[in-house]
């Protein structure tokens, strides 16, 4: 049975509707807007939150591994320059004449995933859980590590940074 879990932070909510008492997210809203996933499940395994980034290469969301019972990150190749979503809010399909381009893109994300998942445990490195392709596009899975950004972390220091603090 899958647990009710608050669409935000993927914490064990009481109900589906509520507010959550880890994050203080009204699940009441469990959607991302425009263009984005919303709350479903991705290869049988991986069930679809909140959305924590969106760059070029994708939309970064946080999940759930409704096998191994732990939260994750999941990055979804979405150039939104050359793809769309289809009425299905899931599938996506490349814009006209931009097919080529979406697929060596697509085979580019396979490729980083695979590359990234062969680092292995490495401090510093995020472990990569899963690669695989689903609704015309590519999905990594990886580890889910809590806290701010470094660009957050740099903008809420009174100083720049040193060399050591750099490096540390």
């Amino acid at each position: 049975m899958t647990p009710t879990l608050c669409f935000h932070c993927m914490n064990a909510i009481a109900h589906r509707g509520e507010v959550c008492p880890h994050c203080g997210y009204d699940n009441q809203v469990r959607h991302n807007g425009a263009s984005m996933l919303g709350e479903t499940v991705l290869n049988g395994q991986y069930l679809v939150g909140h959305i924590l980034g969106r760059g070029g290469f994708g939309i970064t969301y946080i999940g759930y591994d409704l096998i191994l019972e732990r939260r994750v990150a999941i990055k979804e190749y979405f150039p939104g320059q050359i793809v769309g979503r289809n009425a299905d809010n899931v599938t996506l399909t490349a814009h006209g004449g931009s097919e080529s381009a979406f697929e060596k893109g697509c085979q580019r994300a396979l490729k980083e995933g695979r590359m990234a998942a062969s680092l292995g445990q490495i401090p510093g490195v995020v472990q990569i859980y899963s690669t695989f392709m689903a609704n015309n596009t590519v999905y990594i899975v990886m580890e889910y590590i809590e806290g701010s950004t470094l660009t957050d972390y740099v903008a809420n220091q009174p100083a720049r940074l040193t060399l050591p603090e750099v490096v540390e």
